[in-house]
């Protein structure tokens, strides 16, 4: 019976011998809390006499690093969702040419950019590109280097001619990619944002369009590969957008950097499984924005 009435020896540690515990010693915090459970009454998990129920209270009350990540992300999708509803508001016009005139507000705000970008990259093709490679001839004769201190001296004698041809002409390649580094940021935020507002305004997105896209829900993929047989005229938009790519690319580059050229006339067909899910109202913007940029080519 005695063996019965002592704590297995698990659970607590052996006592030096002659050593008695006093019968009116409390129960330890787990004891109570098991006790509590037992009893009917709410069980927490104890540690070391702390309760891990407020704890885990805090924790699911406290935002995730990820969260507040998204978070910023968002703010402005939310900004651009609310001046495209804010215009929509004040014109009156209908959804499909609310989505043209804010994207035609956008992009001639951006217009300074891209001249300030373009005037750049004009003078450092005709300017610095023809000095390069002349320097490039200059410090590369025939046989090439015979030793790596050889080597290294002429591709410091090379990226310092570089610097200098920069600094004369005052147009370093940063300034060429200014324009595209803002409007790639600003193109997936305004395609986010459109997206959005097929979500808010579903009822009204499905009769505010026109001519042959009147449903600005509609997709022209419902998944991968898996083509809007229902309404095949989904398909013109993303057609037509995927069409204005092509020619912004061959007036943009011509015979210039040929890689580059392939790699962005691929990069439409490459994307059009997951793109081509998107709905209407996303490829409104985009064939407004690429046609844009073909006036811009042009003028």
């Amino acid at each position: 019976s005695s063996a019965h009435a002592t704590r297995p020896a698990a659970c607590a540690p052996a006592l030096p011998r002659g050593f008695a515990l006093p019968h009116n010693l409390p129960a330890l915090p787990e004891e109570r809390a098991h006790a509590d459970g037992a009893a009917g009454a709410p069980t927490a998990l104890v540690v070391r006499g702390v309760s891990t129920a407020g704890a885990a209270e805090t924790a699911a009350a406290e935002p995730s690093t990820w969260g507040e990540i998204v978070k910023f992300v968002g703010l402005p999708v939310a900004g651009v969702v609310g001046a495209i509803e804010g215009l929509h508001l004040t014109t009156g016009l209908a959804w499909a040419p609310t989505i043209m005139v804010a994207t035609v507000i956008l992009r001639v705000s951006l217009l300074p950019l891209s001249i300030y970008s373009e005037r750049n990259s004009r003078i450092f093709g005709v300017q610095v590109t023809p000095r390069f490679a002349k320097l490039y001839q200059e410090l590369s004769p025939d046989g090439g280097p015979k030793t790596s201190e050889e080597l290294r001296k002429r591709v410091g004698l090379l990226l310092s001619g570089v610097r200098d041809l920069y600094k004369k002409y005052n147009c370093p390649p940063t300034r060429t990619l200014l324009s595209p580094l803002v409007q790639l940021p600003v193109f997936v935020t305004m395609s986010w944002a459109i997206r959005e507002l097929t979500k808010g305004h579903q009822e009204e997105f499905a009769t505010a369009g026109s001519l042959w896209f009147p449903d600005l829900n509609a997709t022209a993929m419902y998944g991968f590969l898996r083509w809007n047989l229902e309404d095949p005229s989904a398909a013109y938009l993303p057609f037509i957008s995927t069409a204005l790519v092509l020619l912004n690319v061959e007036l943009a580059l011509g015979d210039k950097l040929p890689w580059l050229k392939t790699f962005l006339q691929l990069l439409p067909f490459i994307t059009s499984p997951f793109t081509y899910q998107l709905p209407q109202a996303v490829f409104v913007y985009w064939c407004t924005s690429f046609s844009f940029t073909t006036v811009q080519i042009l003028a």
